[in-house]
């Protein structure tokens, strides 16, 4: 938790090379900046944890999406869709299927919104730390 903490006050520092911990404990602080308090760090506990869920639930959205449909498969679908469109072939079972994984990413979306939304109605530590990822639409 210190080390999060410190991660989300002073962005870009580095665990073991600009500061070290043990436990609840700074034991090395190599950063130019002054070393927080344990005030500071407790006040940065809830924000950063909300931080790091929240990163982590992006992660696992994105993970979740190129799992069924890659970067390269979803530039083809954006492309072929863009020629359908100007075709003017937007009914046929090709579009409908277009629309079909469209419908399944934006229902990944949302889905990661509403763990979001949970994430930012935590008050405490502990209440973010069990949200649990996953749930996402078949």
């Amino acid at each position: 938790m210190v080390t999060q903490a410190i991660q989300w006050l002073f962005p870009g520092a580095r665990p073991t090379v600009d500061f070290r911990t043990d436990g609840d404990a700074i034991t090395y602080w190599g950063l130019s900046a002054p070393q927080p308090t344990d005030a500071e760090i407790a006040a940065a506990a809830l924000p950063a944890a909300q931080a790091a869920k929240r990163t982590a639930i992006k992660q696992a959205a994105r993970q979740t999406i190129l799992a069924r449909y890659p970067e390269w498969m979803q530039a083809n679908l954006t492309a072929r869709a863009v020629e359908l469109v100007s075709l003017g072939e937007i009914t046929g079972p090709e579009w409908q299927r277009m629309q079909s994984i469209w419908a399944w990413i934006k229902a990944v979306r949302s889905h990661s919104d509403l763990l979001e939304a949970d994430v930012a109605a935590c008050t405490t530590v502990d209440a973010v730390e069990g949200i649990v990822i996953g749930g996402w639409p078949e």
